[in-house]
């Protein structure tokens, strides 16, 4: 979405972008966007990976919902089908699942009557459960998907935190193989003794 941000308009029209990607800020009616709703972006494509579902209900949840309490759809007729599913990507609530959480844990917010129940992030973790991931990416994620764009870390600051969690994972990484190391070393010692002592 940067590529469109102007701070002199704020609120482009037209076309922005993936809706699915839309961060809580813009909407349908009030495309207001800047470089956190990037953060939102960046964010999401992490929790779809992880997931297996966006960090949004089921689009179609929500038009369901909509021809349940109305008779006419909320757009022209002459709208073609991908802008039709963008209107319900953009309307559809923003719910972000941690990613630290255990496979077979139940994440109530899907089941949420209220937010609408999404069958297919449900069936996702039900047949497809993601793993447990830790915690560090997990804050990480959570902290871009915060519902204000002024709680978001601008993408530098999340940079840094990536940065850092990597080199922590690539001290430990180094901490095994050295202590790998140390005991295959000690156990080659034992048996050069042993060796020593037969002869």
């Amino acid at each position: 979405m940067a590529g469109y941000y102007d701070p002199k308009n704020p609120n482009p029209r037209g076309y922005i972008g993936t809706t699915h990607y839309w961060p809580p800020e813009v909407i349908w009616e009030n495309k207001r966007l800047g470089p956190a709703s990037d953060v939102w972006s960046a964010a999401t494509i992490i929790h779809e990976l992880a997931h297996n579902f966006g960090p949004l209900v089921d689009p179609k949840v929500i038009e369901k919902k909509w021809f349940l309490q109305n008779d006419k759809a909320p757009y022209l007729d002459s709208w073609p089908d991908n802008l039709k599913k963008n209107y319900w990507s953009s309307k559809a609530p923003r719910r972000p699942i941690p990613i630290n959480i255990e496979p077979g844990a139940p994440i109530p917010i899907l089941a949420d009557e209220d937010l609408g129940y999404d069958k297919q992030a449900l069936a996702f973790r039900q047949y497809r459960p993601s793993p447990k991931y830790s915690d560090a990416l997990s804050d990480c994620m959570m902290a871009g998907l915060a519902m204000s764009p002024g709680e978001r870390p601008e993408s530098g600051q999340l940079l840094r935190e990536i940065e850092t969690a990597h080199a922590d994972v690539l001290f430990q990484g180094l901490c095994l193989t050295h202590k790998r190391e140390t005991i295959d070393a000690e156990d080659e010692d034992i048996r050069e003794d042993v060796t020593e002592r037969g002869h």
